[in-house]
């Protein structure tokens, strides 16, 4: 608006842009959430994935 030499208010500009469906479209950072690519040491499998208890739960009922 501002090129076509028009000194409109934010509101105004909401407004039209609004009866006329128009819609701004952001594009979103792109963000990693995971490092991946790391030269750690990985630590080894001392349990083999077996994850079964050996004697039932000492600590007694929930109450």
């Amino acid at each position: 608006m501002k090129e076509l030499g028009l000194n409109l208010g934010q509101r105004s500009i909401i407004r039209i842009m609004l009866e006329n469906g128009i819609q701004v479209l952001r594009s979103r950072k792109f963000k990693r959430t995971a490092y991946s690519d790391h030269r750690f040491n990985i630590a080894s499998n001392r349990l083999n994935q077996d994850f079964t208890a050996t004697v039932p739960s000492q600590n007694g009922p929930v109450t």
